[in-house]
């Protein structure tokens, strides 16, 4: 006789066992959550004979009155009533019920009810009829009205309100709200085209819509567009020299300066300073420092020859100190600058990678690092040779020397100099083209 296998009937017999708890496990909880939920489970419908109808309507002024009739089998609890404010509408979304003339008695959070609240739930009758007046002041006109009626049903000895979808009616009527139109007054606009509250726009303002001066936001006001102040000027910017027919100084620190003789004539941003010599250059405030920060100094300038007369300088403060610029014969531009805090050693400088082009109007800036000791040219905002790495023992120091515009320890410029900045830091990839874009 064979022998029989133990092991596999055990195993069946688990998995008998394992989907049996299952079983029973999910009818536990599934009566558990029906405890939770009577609804849970129960999909009621209105019966097929449920039915209403309009059986007359009326307008007066801003009254809309309906007379609504069980024509069906069944007693009805309520309505709920959309309405459409366009003859082309096709879908009621406008909800009225809340406009019904005693609400207190009549109407609950989901629709109205048929008699009183306190009446019996189901208490339109068959055959009976019943008015509703609803107050459309403000609104547009009516076009149609969408009523589906609501009955309450019990299921399982608990009572439902049912939606009868089915027995949804729509019929169109003509229902001329009289609506009173807002006016730019009324509203308090100055500007702009707006909904005059009835199916109308309203223009405001004397200019079409628009403004004067500025635009109109989005409460009917002319404002001014200001633009955001680039960081280039709100953050560093110790010296702002415009040279628009004066040497004044247009940061925040309003440097005290001198015109030294100078003459104005057409410059790249308005007019420029010109006409250097040893007696007629501009001087700024000695107490300028740029030696003991970081550091940027741009300028526009135009070169009649930066060889006659030889070595000219645009600016200068210490070759040894803060920093000065010599425009060479040859064409580069050297900005020297040191440790001796005056015209003598110990200095370093670094040169230009591009030469100065006669009778052109150029930007010119350099950037000094002190973390980095490191110094970078630009040339009309793109980099101008490699970054120059400098020695601690050159480590600028403050000059007390006033900063001369046009002149300083060599000869004068031989042209024409404009927008001088000075900066107490290094300005960054964004700062510097801004800079060199900037055209007042």
């Amino acid at each position: 006789m064979k022998k029989q296998n133990k092991k596999g009937v055990s195993i069946i017999i688990g998995y008998v066992l394992l989907v049996s708890f299952a079983v029973v496990l999910g009818a536990l909880i599934f009566s558990w959550m029906k405890g939770l939920n009577p609804g849970a489970g129960i999909h009621l419908e209105c019966p097929e004979e449920v039915s209403i109808f309009i059986k007359n309507y009326n307008c007066s002024g801003d009254q809309l009155t309906l007379n609504l009739m069980n024509n069906g089998r069944f007693s009805i609890g309520g309505y709920f009533i959309r309405a459409t404010t366009s003859s082309t509408q096709e879908i009621a979304t406008l909800d009225i019920s809340r406009n019904i003339s005693i609400p207190e008695t009549k109407l609950f959070p989901t629709g109205i009810k048929f008699g009183q609240i306190s009446d019996p739930k189901n208490s339109l009758s068959i055959g009976k009829n019943e008015t509703d007046k609803f107050d459309l002041t403000g609104n547009y006109p009516i076009y149609s009205v969408q009523i589906t009626p609501i009955r309450w049903q019990e299921e399982d000895n608990q009572e439902h309100l049912v939606t009868c979808s089915e027995a949804k009616i729509t019929e169109k009527i003509v229902c001329e709200v009289e609506c009173f139109p807002r006016t730019c007054d009324t509203l308090g606009y100055d500007c702009g085209t707006w909904s005059d509250g009835c199916e109308g726009t309203i223009t405001c303002g004397e200019y079409g819509g628009g403004c004067e001066v500025g635009v109109c936001n989005e409460v009917g006001q002319c404002v001014l567009i200001t633009e955001p102040i680039p960081s280039w000027q709100s953050d560093g910017l110790i010296l702002w020299l415009k040279l628009d027919g004066n040497s004044l100084d247009s940061s925040v620190y309003n440097w005290d300066t001198t015109e030294g003789g100078v003459s104005y004539t057409s410059g790249k941003i308005g007019q420029a300073a010109t006409g250097f010599s040893e007696a007629n250059k501009i001087t700024v405030n000695s107490e300028l420092d740029y030696a003991s920060t970081d550091m940027t100094i741009a300028f526009w300038m135009y070169v009649y020859d930066y060889a006659l007369p030889e070595r000219q300088n645009p600016i200068g403060k210490a070759f040894g100190g803060d920093g000065t610029f010599t425009l060479e014969s040859g064409g580069p531009i050297n900005f020297y600058f040191g440790s001796s805090g005056e015209n003598s050693y110990e200095y370093t400088s670094d040169a230009t990678g591009n030469q100065v082009t006669n009778n052109v109007w150029e930007h010119w800036m350099v950037t000094r690092n002190r973390t980095s000791r490191t110094t970078q040219w630009y040339k009309n905002g793109e980099p101008s040779g490699l970054p120059f790495v400098y020695s601690s023992t050159v480590d600028p120091v403050h000059s007390t020397n006033a900063l001369q515009i046009g002149d300083d320890y060599v000869n004068p410029l031989n042209g024409r100099i404009d927008e001088v900045m000075i900066w107490n830091k290094v300005l960054n990839s964004t700062e510097i083209p801004e800079v060199y874009n900037y055209n007042g």
